[in-house]
């Protein structure tokens, strides 16, 4: 009887393969509801999302007034009354940058 990293394994190859998982099972011994119970039962749990902490600087020195905000390694002056859609995708953008890179 296959045990769970088996069955890990035959998923992999049946995702990767591209074909049903009746053709795929075909002459390998097992049953195409078998391999999709394993598949709903084995998929990997979705990422939590990232949170990150941040640093915020009122600057008392400007008449116009703006807050400082420092988020992975950046320092972004956000002024008074910016969309708070774009301030949010400006934060998203620093999350991910560099990520690539890691």
């Amino acid at each position: 009887m296959a045990d769970r990293t088996e069955w890990s394994r035959r998923v992999a190859a049946w995702r990767q393969s591209g074909l049903s998982a009746e053709v795929f099972c075909r002459g390998r011994g097992y049953a195409a509801s078998t391999l999709r119970w394993y598949s709903s039962q084995l998929r990997e749990p979705e990422p939590e999302p990232r949170t990150a902490m941040i640093e915020v600087v009122r600057d008392t020195t400007s008449a116009r007034g703006h807050v400082l905000v420092e988020l992975e390694g950046a320092l972004v002056h956000v002024p008074t009354g910016v969309d708070a859609t774009t301030l949010a995708t400006v934060f998203d953008a620093l999350r991910g940058f560099g990520e690539e890179e890691a």
